[in-house]
C-alpha cells in the first residue's frame, strides 16, 4: 500500500508523513506553495483517493521527500546502534578497570 501515508481522525483527511516532514519549504518549478494539499490541510477526496495518491507518488516532491525520509531512517538505525555500543563497550570498560583497581 502506501507506508508513507497517516490519517488524521480530527481532520478526517489523509497526508503524506514524508512530503508533511521531509519537503522542506521550497517548492519545485511549476509549482505553487499553496497548492500542495497532501502536505497542507490534508486530502478528504474520498471518491478519487487512489487515482490522487498514485498521482502524488510519481510527484518529484514526493520522490525527494521519500528519498530523505529513506535516508533519515538508515542513519538513524546505522549510526545509533555504534553509538550505544560504544558508550556500553566503554562502560564496560570502566568497570572492569574499577574491579581490577578494587581488588588490587
Amino acid at each position: 500500500m502506501h507506508p508513507w501515508l497517516e490519517y488524521s481522525f480530527q481532520d478526517d483527511s489523509v497526508h503524506s508523513f514524508c512530503c508533511r516532514h521531509f519537503a522542506g519549504t521550497s517548492t519545485l518549478s511549476g509549482q505553487r506553495y499553496g497548492s500542495r494539499p497532501i502536505i497542507d490541510v490534508g486530502v478528504t477526496r474520498w471518491k478519487d483517493i487512489s487515482s490522487f495518491l498514485e498521482q502524488h507518488t510519481r510527484s518529484d516532491r514526493h520522490k525527494d521527500s521519500a528519498a530523505s525520509w529513506t535516508k533519515f531512517k538508515a542513519i538513524k538505525t546505522v549510526k545509533m546502534q555504534p553509538i550505544a555500543s560504544f558508550l556500553m563497550t566503554d562502560r564496560n570498560k570502566e568497570i572492569k578497570e574499577n574491579r581490577e583497581h578494587a581488588e588490587a
